[in-house]
């Protein structure tokens, strides 16, 4: 008599259908700088929420978070596009996200810090060490912050605060970009008021065989057109 086994087959079910839902929702839309926006969110589904985050600026990085409400508040400083977007998460651990679009509209009448900056070298061999000279300028209040980006990855890579006990009286730095490519390097200036000014250059660090690959290339060209004259072609 043959022996019967037996397995136990598990099978996961989609967890879609208990997914909550949220749609993201703002007071106004647009406005003229400076202007606050009062956000919120319809919910949907899914089970008890205990995180409700937003990111306000849609620089993927979330800017509030409460355990109990989506209701928050932010006041737009800098002209531009956002999509701003809640993520809510549930005692499952099941999450949703929406995302609303809020324009800021500059406003003729505000007066913005003006951003600006020299840098020594802006194509160079890696690694390319590049001196960042600030020359930003202050309009309607004081200049109280200046933060760098120097690969263009939207993480700031240095701040300087002038209520600091570091600050040194300027945000002069420096920055070594180890590997080849081209870089997009940013200064934003945030003045007393809250308002916001950037500037941008690129830099482009190049390979440091690059200029040896060419020297041979361009002589082995050379070598050619010098040999290519006296090459007697034979008629078969």
């Amino acid at each position: 008599m043959a022996l019967m086994t037996t397995k136990t087959l598990y099978v996961s079910v989609s967890d879609a259908e208990n997914a909550p839902k949220v749609s993201a929702i703002a007071e106004i839309e647009s406005g003229m700088c400076p202007f606050s926006v009062v956000f919120d969110a319809l919910l949907e589904g899914g089970t008890n929420i205990i995180r409700y985050e937003w990111d306000f600026d849609g620089d993927g990085l979330f800017d509030w978070e409460s355990e109990h409400t989506p209701f928050a508040e932010h006041v737009f400083r800098e002209p531009g596009v956002y999509s701003a977007k809640i993520k809510i998460t549930g005692d499952d651990l099941l999450s949703a996200d929406s995302v609303i679009e809020v324009r800021a509209e500059k406003n003729p009448e505000q007066l913005y810090p003006l951003s600006d900056f020299e840098i020594n070298v802006s194509v160079g061999k890696a690694p390319l060490e590049v001196c960042f000279l600030e020359l930003a300028f202050p309009a309607g209040g004081e200049i109280i912050k200046y933060e760098w980006d120097f690969d263009g990855d939207g993480k700031w890579d240095e701040v300087f605060e002038t209520g600091s006990s570091l600050w040194q009286g300027n945000a002069d730095t420096r920055f070594v970009y180890d590997e080849v490519g081209l870089y997009r390097a940013v200064l934003k200036v945030t003045d007393s008021e809250g308002f916001v000014g950037r500037s941008m250059k690129y830099i482009t660090a190049i390979s440091p065989y690059r200029r040896f690959f060419m020297k041979l290339i361009l002589k082995q060209a050379i070598m050619i057109r010098r040999i290519l004259p006296k090459t007697k072609i034979k008629k078969i």
